[in-house]
């Protein structure tokens, strides 16, 4: 599912990203914009599936390769810099920065990105492990469960390193390509189980975790061909500052009376 052997794009993870960035536009929209109430941890596999799938992508495309890394890493925390100069300005605490606070910070996920990124250059070398540290992720993720702790920063980095670690040892593209047709109704309940979960029990993120893997499968299956969602796919960083920024500007306008 190559688009391009040259650039080492693989469809289905730019695919799959679009689809993500329509999740988030429609979620964003929904809670700015509108008075409709909703279980918003149902839309939490969205920004969950984006860090998850930068982690994939330092795993499979970027080992070892620093600069680009360095150069990634800057641009995401100086766009996470300068779209929250204002909550600076206004006295936000070191330990909210620390933390995460989404409801203080803007592209609030775009912090645990950056430093997804950077921590990755020191984790090239051990990835010969990453079956351990896979695991050990995810018993970690259960734990903070148990233990009632959470902390955004901690969280994202958390499930981005799982993603890390898939994608230096496993082509997600090519497993689920080879996935039975039998099997396939797993991956449809897996999917969709969670949702359900999520309203009976409230959020439980490593089966999240499990969730945005079972969606990345459906999507790669049910959209293959789609051009739009690889282009929206392709350039969602930009896209994702871009309707955050025109939310704000509509938001503001309105306060001010021009709607």
């Amino acid at each position: 599912m190559y688009l391009s052997m040259n650039n080492e794009r693989i469809v289905s993870y730019d695919i799959f990203r679009g689809v993500l960035l329509i999740g988030m536009m429609v979620f964003h929209v929904l809670v700015n914009l509108t008075p409709i109430k909703f279980n918003q941890e149902l839309f939490y596999w969205i920004p969950m599936g984006f860090i998850m799938f930068l982690g994939v992508i330092l795993g499979q495309f970027l080992v070892g390769k620093t600069r680009k890394k360095v150069f990634l890493g800057f641009k995401i925390l100086t766009i996470f810099l300068i779209g929250n100069l204002g909550n600076f300005a206004t006295g936000a605490s070191f330990l909210y920065l620390l933390r995460g606070n989404q409801a203080l910070f803007s592209f609030e996920i775009l912090l645990p990105m950056s430093a997804l990124i950077f921590l990755s250059i020191f984790l090239d070398r051990a990835l010969f492990k990453w079956k351990f540290f896979l695991l050990f992720l995810f018993l970690l993720l259960v734990l903070l469960q148990l233990a009632d702790f959470y902390s955004y920063n901690l969280a994202f980095l958390v499930y981005g390193l799982i993603g890390y670690f898939l994608g230096a040892g496993l082509n997600l593209d090519s497993a689920v390509s080879n996935v039975s047709g039998r099997f396939r109704w797993v991956v449809l309940f897996l999917a969709i189980a969670p949702f359900f979960l999520v309203k009976l029990f409230g959020l439980v993120d490593f089966v999240v975790a499990i969730q945005v893997l079972a969606l990345f499968a459906l999507c790669a299956w049910i959209f293959k061909k789609s051009q739009t969602l690889y282009f929206l796919g392709k350039n969602s960083l930009v896209l994702y500052v871009a309707h955050i920024v025109i939310i704000r500007v509509i938001l503001f306008a309105a306060q001010k009376g021009s709607f």
